[in-house]
């Protein structure tokens, strides 16, 4: 065991010791490094101008991602290199290929929000192996708020630097950082601070029970990406645990019948054993946040936010995924389902654990789909998410139906009656539509709020349910979607 946090800034192994537990590496870099290029603006992960790098070894060498600062505490960068806007440029002042595009493109106008794009472009110049797509650029700047352009010449900018492949000060230093990576490197489990104060970044799965059995009030992160920012200004919450480092939580188990994930595994990082359930399912994570977000933010952390905030519960209710939990030495799994009460908060005690997500596979007659609306594309809270999974039998008619809701009530749920309704039939047969969208009504007490009135909230779960029966028919989303096809969300998850 050790009492300091250890990164990497500048090619110098730094440790840090007296810390508060909810100093984010935001407030370090700026009031502690007195780097303050990294910028302050929303301080709720929604805008992008704090954007870091958070350097770890990979398979083929360093990895890359970029990290909203303000919800990224410091203890969460323990064994990683930390790069921001000022390291980007060479010492003898020559700019990164991403800056010089940049200028040279005209993509800023009062200048707050450029270091975070750059930062953002130079996560994905350097994830790169050649000029990149729109598509891509698009993608890399997702979580990255401009309110002056029309993001058309940052677009241009970032295509423009992925194509200057010159020797910069980062590939320079890249040897001796990997070197730097593998000394810090080690299986210690992380405790600093005392029992009022603490942070605690365990190695199994048996000590965070026994620290949170402890410390059952203890604040439980993987990402921490929804920790209110209020909190974090208060430095609050006092005892953290982190559960990025526990491996029966960040596995990833492919299984001939369902894929198992951990529930501390980020999103980005689950993206593709979702993808190889169903396209749709990527495509959802690719809207979930930016890639700042989505870098950090755990499978566990957004099936845990419980009411209208969790993006995945209802895609995966309606593939009867389920979860398994831990307090103390004892188990349980409990499907996703049964996991929510009539108020959307979650039904576990404290100091249980969530340790992994059991997702079953599409048997071969099975059609899925999972769409979500939201007042955006990207960087939008949902109003209504709907999951769906229709069993065919050999004449097309629905078998089974299992149909999910995040956001027509107050908590995630199943439709039942509505699935009741549609069994039997066929997904194009319009004469039972309306009984299975008056079923909605039975299933959902629908609740209104600032994003949509309840009226606004089942017209739009039905409108949901009548385009996945059409997909289901056979009707190519070519004439049901205006984005998201999912040939092209298939080939996206390829590449």
């Amino acid at each position: 065991m050790r009492d300091v946090v250890r990164i990497i800034r500048n090619g110098r192994i730094v440790e840090l010791k007296e810390i508060r537990p909810g100093l984010t590496m935001l407030d370090y870099l700026r009031h502690v490094e007195r780097q303050t290029g990294t910028k302050e603006s929303c301080n709720a992960g929604n805008c992008g101008a704090c954007t870091i790098l958070v350097g770890r070894k990979g398979k083929d060498g360093i990895v890359y991602q970029p990290v909203n600062a303000c919800t990224f505490l410091v203890a969460q960068a323990d064994g990683a290199e930390i790069v921001t806007v000022e390291d980007l440029a060479d010492d003898d002042g020559t700019l990164h290929p991403v800056q010089e595009a940049l200028v040279e493109h005209h993509a800023t106008r009062c200048g707050y929000c450029t270091a975070g794009m750059a930062m953002s472009l130079a996560g994905l110049y350097h994830r790169s192996d050649g000029e990149a797509t729109e598509a891509d650029v698009r993608r890399a700047i997702q979580g990255n708020a401009c309110r002056c352009t029309g993001y058309r010449s940052i677009v241009s900018a970032g295509i423009a630097a992925t194509r200057r492949r010159t020797e910069i000060r980062l590939d320079r230093m890249r040897e001796d950082t990997m070197a730097k990576l593998e000394a810090i490197a080690d299986d210690d489990e992380v405790f600093f601070g005392d029992t009022e104060d603490f942070v605690a970044i365990p190695r199994t799965m048996e000590r965070a029970a026994a620290i949170c059995t402890d410390y059952p009030a203890a604040t439980v992160l993987a990402g921490g990406t929804a920790l209110d920012a209020e909190e974090r200004r208060r430095a609050d919450p006092r005892r953290v645990v982190l559960l990025s480092r526990v491996a029966e939580a960040t596995r990833i188990a492919h299984g001939e019948g369902a894929v198992t994930i951990g529930a501390a595994v980020p999103l980005q990082t689950a993206r593709e054993a979702l993808q190889s359930i169903d396209v749709d399912l990527a495509a959802l994570v690719d809207r979930i946040g930016g890639c700042q977000h989505r870098s950090v933010a755990s499978l566990g952390g957004d099936l845990m936010l419980g009411g209208r905030k969790s993006e995945l519960a209802a895609a995966l209710m309606a593939l009867e995924a389920d979860a398994v939990f831990r307090i103390g030495e004892e188990s349980r799994r409990v499907r996703l389902d049964a996991l929510y009460a009539a108020d959307g908060s979650v039904d576990h005690e404290l100091g249980e654990l969530m340790v992994e997500v059991h997702i079953p596979r599409l048997s071969g007659n099975a059609v899925y789909r999972c769409l979500k609306v939201s007042k955006r594309w990207d960087l939008a809270p949902p109003i209504v998410a709907g999951g769906f999974c229709f069993d065919l039998d050999p004449e097309g008619t629905i078998a089974n139906a299992r149909i999910a809701f995040t956001g027509l009530a107050a908590a995630p749920g199943r439709a039942n009656a509505a699935e009741a309704a549609l069994t039997g039939a066929r997904p194009l047969d319009r004469a039972v539509w309306p009984n299975a969208f008056s079923a909605l009504r039975q299933d959902f007490e629908a609740v209104g709020d600032s994003l949509g009135s309840a009226r606004f909230r089942t017209e739009t779960a039905q409108a949901l349910l009548g385009k996945a029966l059409i997909e289901a028919g056979g009707t190519s989303e070519r004439r049901t979607r205006l984005r998201g096809f999912r040939e092209e969300e298939g080939a996206l998850a390829a590449r």
